[in-house]
C-alpha cells in the first residue's frame, strides 16, 4: 500500500505532478527534492515496484520518469494537485497578501495541457511590489520546479485595459482560469 501522508512521497508526486514529462536520476532528484538520497533511493523503489515510476539506464545512471499510464495515475495525480499542486501553494502563499486583490494561473497550466517545458503563468492585480512578489514565488518555483511567469497590474490599469479590449487581457480572459486570490 502506498503512504501518500509520508512527507517524502508527497515530494516525489509534487514534483513529478507539477512535470510530468521529465526524467531524473536519483541524485539530481535529490537535490531537487532536498531529500536524502538513502531515503529518496527507498521511497522510488518502491514506487517503481508499484509501477508508478519507469526506471530507464544511461550508462550507470537509473532514470525514473512518472508513468502516466498507470491506472492510479489520474486519480493521484488529482488528489496531488488539490492538495499540495500549484494552485493550493499560490493560496497559501498569497492568502494573506493584502497588497494583491486578485491572482489567476492562466495559459497551458489553467489550461491542463502543461509540458515539460511550460511555466507557470500568473496574473496578479493589486499594488504589491515586483521584489515582494518576487521573494514571494521564488522557494515556490523551486518546489514545483517549474518557473512562474508573472503580470501585474493595478487595478486601474486592469479595469482600464478590459474596457478597451486590450488583446492580452482579453484573451487571457476568455481562457481558462485557476482561481488564486480574490473575485473571478
Amino acid at each position: 500500500m502506498m503512504d501518500l501522508y509520508s512527507k517524502g512521497v508527497r515530494q516525489i508526486f509534487v514534483y513529478f505532478m507539477t512535470n510530468p514529462g521529465r526524467t531524473h536520476h536519483l541524485r539530481e532528484l535529490s537535490t531537487l527534492l532536498s531529500m536524502d538520497p538513502g531515503n529518496l533511493s527507498r521511497e522510488m523503489k518502491r514506487l517503481t515496484e508499484m509501477g508508478l515510476f519507469t526506471v530507464s539506464e544511461k550508462g550507470r545512471l537509473k532514470l525514473f520518469t512518472l508513468n502516466q499510464k498507470h491506472p492510479l495515475f489520474k486519480e493521484i495525480r488529482g488528489l496531488i494537485l488539490k492538495t499540495e499542486g500549484a494552485p493550493v501553494l499560490l493560496r497559501k502563499a498569497f492568502q494573506d497578501i493584502s497588497e494583491v486583490e486578485k491572482a489567476f494561473i492562466y495559459g497551458s497550466f489553467a489550461g491542463g495541457r502543461p509540458d515539460a517545458q511550460s511555466d507557470i503563468d500568473l496574473m496578479v492585480v493589486g499594488t504589491i511590489r515586483t521584489i515582494d512578489l518576487v521573494r514571494l514565488i521564488r522557494p515556490l518555483e523551486k518546489k514545483l520546479g517549474r518557473e512562474i511567469h508573472y503580470r501585474i497590474f493595478n487595478r486601474k490599469e486592469f479595469e482600464n485595459r478590459l474596457k478597451k479590449k486590450d488583446f492580452f487581457l482579453a484573451n487571457v480572459m476568455s481562457g481558462r482560469k485557476i482561481p488564486i486570490k480574490g473575485p473571478e
